[in-house]
């Protein structure tokens, strides 16, 4: 835990050039009326250490904010901080024009940029997040890292909420193979960008999920998804998203996002459609049982069962055509969109 055999000619040139010994990197920031946030952000990304050499980076900083509140906070760091700042802004509200923003900003910081990161603005990274997120991109040879988010609350939560385990993070083995990542602490080879042309869904932009679908889309086309378990970041909760009605309306809106994830991977077919009902009715059982239980077991298992009812509720919501956008006011609006599981 955080203290506060031979190749061709052409693919052998790629690979030298992919494990250099000073590798590029931009690190993205989306941000949207978090000046104390993105403070302490770029701060401690400052604070980075590196075993060997540091690679060269970037930090990109795309506000989402229309009147560019962020630029300030920006400007009064630039003198402090080790590496240069790359200020820009996107108009659009939503996660993913942000950081499809935050992209073409990054991409054109350096032609040879070899890799982009990206951690939200409500997150403190170890300071050995990125060398350890590079150490495993070299030892695996890996396409995507991806890396813990462990809360950190402002305030002592309920204690139903720490029974429920409701902000567990994910945890693999240093180096598991995965099918997926989010984008509170990932790190991918730029090219993916720049040559394979992929962004964040725009559609996506104000209900979610963008990064479920993005990372799950890389992995289908064979990109290598390693997990950095190492590689840990701090995410900071407000006291406002330590209750019921935060907890259960986020699971509605990742049910709901997840039928848009599910119909661009698998396609808005009568199958796909067909699995996602069968699933919210098992879910919609799954969490009355649970919420039944709960009278007895306690508040935590109460909520539990009603995430689990709302996930339902958010896929049928779904099918039916309705999309929940919790990100269109910025207070709702933690650049992230990694909760995708009913599990989490």
């Amino acid at each position: 835990m955080i203290t506060p055999v031979a190749l061709p000619t052409k693919a052998l040139a790629a690979r030298v050039r992919f494990i250099r010994m000073t590798p590029i990197v931009a690190v993205m920031i989306t941000t949207c009326r978090r000046p104390d946030g993105l403070r302490r952000l770029l701060l401690a990304l400052n604070q980075q250490v590196f075993q060997d050499a540091p690679p060269i980076v970037r930090l990109v900083v795309l506000d989402n904010d229309a009147e560019e509140s962020g630029r300030a906070t920006c400007d009064a760091l630039r003198p402090l901080l080790r590496w240069p700042i790359h200020y820009g802004s996107e108009s659009r509200r939503g996660i993913s024009p942000a950081r499809n923003a935050a992209i073409a900003l990054a991409l054109a910081t350096d032609p040879a940029l070899d890799n982009l990161a990206l951690i939200d603005d409500d997150e403190q990274p170890a300071p050995s997040w990125l060398d350890e997120m590079l150490r495993i991109q070299r030892d695996h040879a890996a396409d995507v890292v991806a890396g813990p988010v462990y809360p950190q609350f402002e305030h002592t939560p309920p204690d139903w909420v720490a029974r429920g385990r409701f902000f567990e993070p994910r945890t693999h083995p240093d180096g598991a193979r995965l099918d997926y990542a989010f984008g509170g602490s990932v790190l991918w080879r730029a090219s993916l960008c720049r040559e394979g042309g992929h962004r964040f869904g725009e559609h996506y932009g104000l209900i979610g999920g963008s990064d479920s679908e993005f990372f799950t889309r890389l992995h289908r086309a064979g990109c290598k998804i390693v997990w950095s378990q190492k590689a840990e970041v701090l995410e900071f909760i407000p006291p406002e998203r330590t209750n019921a009605r935060w907890l259960v309306r986020r699971m509605f809106r990742t049910g709901n996002a997840g039928v848009l994830v599910a119909r661009d991977l698998d396609g808005n077919t009568l199958r796909t459609n067909a699995i996602l009902f069968c699933k919210a009715l098992a879910w919609l059982a799954i969490g009355a049982g649970q919420s039944a239980a709960g009278l007895v077991a306690g508040k935590h298992l109460r909520v539990t069962g009603y995430r689990h009812i709302a996930y339902g509720l958010g896929i049928l919501a779904g099918l039916s055509g309705c999309r929940f956008e919790e990100y269109r006011t910025a207070h709702n609006a933690p650049h992230s969109d990694r909760n995708v599981s009913p599990h989490s």
